[in-house]
């Protein structure tokens, strides 16, 4: 039977409710990653009132969740 293991990585900035940034099922080499906010490395909201901020600020956050799992 696969077991689920929720990844939190200390690079990742802290999650803003009952979720894990990403999820690994064993015996598979599939990360699941999930949706991303604009949340800054302190956990306050990244560009208050500023669209492009924030929408910058989900893509670096899954770019270093991707990149701390090994990929590109």
């Amino acid at each position: 039977m696969s077991e689920v293991t929720y990844l939190n990585p200390e690079t990742a900035p802290p999650a803003q409710g009952l979720y894990s940034h990403a999820a690994h099922v064993s015996g598979d080499s599939l990360i699941f990653i999930a949706g991303q906010l604009a949340v800054a490395p302190d956990g306050s909201v990244a560009g208050k009132g500023d669209f492009a901020v924030q929408f910058k600020t989900v893509f670096d956050n899954l770019r270093m969740l991707v990149e701390t799992f090994g990929a590109t």
